[in-house]
């Protein structure tokens, strides 16, 4: 079934704070979402973080749990989880952040925006990652495979606008980056070049490619 809303979270090692994070998110998602879905990534946790999410998946008909049996990295976790859910507006958040209603509500207040590609919550001031775009290409590749982020924020990403990009020629040319108070955006800008039709991709990103041996889902 389709998913307005996906919340991603990419876990390590978290088996102390991932249930209290959850049931929060429970609490409040149905307030802004009739259709969501949350999937818990574990990086190949080694404490019982795996045990702790299987719990919450039985628990809560929502929530969905993806293992890597091989540590990959926050990046790659975000690949893999992309790659698996279905919400055209997903929430992802970085290591230790924890995802909080005010933010969240700020960024969702930005989904009607039509050209709106991704959105960061700051959860303190600092520039954005040089090398953003990249990652934003990246994941805009990860989520048109059918089955295979800035320091201290909370990210949400528009599903089909990164789709998009991901097939844009001159991607650089394509988007402006906005900032307003304590939240940046990434646009598109293509309404800037009336009538101009983008030329396949000149450039392959690096996409991802698990086999049955590093991921087992649930």
């Amino acid at each position: 079934m389709h998913k307005s809303l996906t919340i991603l979270l990419p876990v390590h090692n978290a088996q102390g704070t991932l249930a209290r994070q959850i049931t929060t998110l429970l609490d409040f998602l149905p307030e802004i979402s009739t259709e969501f879905e949350i999937l818990i990534v574990d990086d190949a946790s080694t404490d019982s973080t795996e045990d702790v999410a299987l719990d919450l998946a039985r628990r809560f008909p929502q929530v969905r749990v993806l293992r890597q049996s091989q540590r990959l990295g926050h990046q790659r976790a975000i690949e893999a989880g992309l790659a698996r859910t279905s919400g055209e507006i997903v929430f992802i958040n970085d290591p230790g952040i924890q995802l909080k209603e005010a933010e969240l509500l700020r960024l969702w207040r930005l989904k009607d925006d039509p050209e709106l590609v991704m959105a960061r919550a700051q959860v303190q001031a600092g520039h954005l990652d040089q090398h953003l775009l990249s990652r934003l290409i990246t994941w805009g590749e990860a989520l048109k495979q059918p089955k295979s982020p800035p320091n201290g924020s909370i990210q949400m990403l528009r599903r089909s606008a990164l789709e998009t990009l991901a097939t844009t020629e001159n991607p650089t040319e394509e988007i402006s980056i906005d900032r307003n108070g304590m939240t940046d955006a990434v646009r598109l800008v293509r309404q800037n070049h009336a009538g101009r039709v983008p030329a396949p991709p000149t450039i392959t990103p690096p996409t991802v490619s698990l086999t049955s041996e590093q991921v087992s889902y649930f």
